[in-house]
C-alpha cells in the first residue's frame, strides 16, 4: 500500500470521528461554561443511535505545498449496551471522489478496501489509535473514563472561536499522544451536533472533515458494517 493511501486511510479512520462527537466543551473563560456545553451535547447525543452524512475531506500538506480533496458518504452506529457488555461503535466511509475506497468497521474488525489495486487490509479494530478516537469522538455512552481519566485531565481545551452559529473548540492532548497534536471541533450552537473536525498531526499536516446533509437516526442495516471481499481481491492481514 502506498504512503499516500496509508495516510488517507489513517485519517479517515481517525476522523470517524468526526461525525459523532459528544465530548467538546468550552474553556472556563467563555460565556458558556464548559459543564453546560458538555451537558447539552451529551443530552443531544444520548438520543442518537445512528447518523449519516455527506463529507468533504481536505488534507493540507504545507511543507509540500499540496492540497488533496476527497468527498463521499459516512454512516455510523453508536455503541450500545448488551447487559454488562458494550457493543462497540460501527462505521462505514464510502469515498466517491477522487477514489472509490471504502472503510468499514463492525467494532471488532476494520477493513480498508482499495478497489483500484484490488486490495483490502483487514485488521483488529482495537489496534492503534482508532479505538481511543472512536471512544472519545463517538461516545454515545458518555465520556468519563474514555481514555483513563476525566476529559479535562487528558486535554487542554479552549474555545478559539465563538461564532454566531457555531463554536470552534481546540483540544490538545496532555497524555503523550503521538498520532495528533491538536483537534479543532466545530459544534452547531442550535443542534449541538458536531459539523466538522480539523486534525493537526505532529508534522503539521492539517486534515479537515466537514459534514453536511446530516441525518439523525436513519435506518441502517447491520450488513453495511461488514465487508466481504469481492472475488479476486487480495486480503492483507498485518
Amino acid at each position: 500500500m502506498s504512503v499516500k493511501k496509508n495516510n488517507r486511510f489513517f485519517w479517515i479512520g481517525f476522523l470517524v470521528v468526526l461525525s459523532l462527537s459528544l465530548v467538546f466543551v468550552e474553556s472556563s473563560g467563555a460565556t458558556v461554561r464548559a459543564k453546560d456545553i458538555l451537558a447539552k451535547v451529551t443530552k443531544r447525543y444520548s438520543s442518537i443511535d445512528t447518523l449519516s452524512a455527506r463529507f468533504t475531506q481536505v488534507a493540507v500538506y504545507q511543507q509540500l505545498n499540496r492540497r488533496n480533496v476527497s468527498e463521499g458518504r459516512v454512516f455510523l452506529k453508536g455503541p450500545v449496551k448488551d447487559g454488562t457488555e458494550e457493543i462497540p461503535a460501527k462505521m462505514r466511509w464510502e469515498y466517491e471522489f477522487p477514489t472509490k475506497d471504502v472503510i468499514v468497521s463492525d467494532g471488532v474488525t476494520l477493513w480498508m478496501y482499495q478497489p483500484d489495486i484490488m486490495q483490502v487490509v483487514e485488521t483488529d479494530a482495537s489496534r492503534g489509535p482508532l479505538p481511543v478516537i472512536m471512544r472519545l469522538l463517538t461516545g454515545f455512552s458518555g465520556i468519563e473514563g474514555t481514555i483513563g481519566g476525566e476529559l479535562e485531565d487528558d486535554f487542554l481545551i479552549d474555545i478559539i472561536r465563538d461564532g454566531k452559529e457555531s463554536w470552534r473548540v481546540s483540544m490538545a492532548p496532555t497524555y503523550g499522544e503521538t498520532s495528533f497534536s491538536r483537534l479543532v471541533v466545530k459544534i452547531n450552537k442550535n443542534s449541538f451536533i458536531v459539523e466538522g473536525v480539523k486534525v493537526v498531526d505532529p508534522y503539521g499536516v492539517e486534515t479537515t472533515v466537514s459534514l453536511k446533509d446530516i441525518k439523525i437516526n436513519p435506518r441502517l442495516k447491520n450488513e453495511i458494517f461488514r465487508f466481504d471481499a469481492p472475488k479476486g481481491v487480495t486480503v492483507v492481514r498485518p
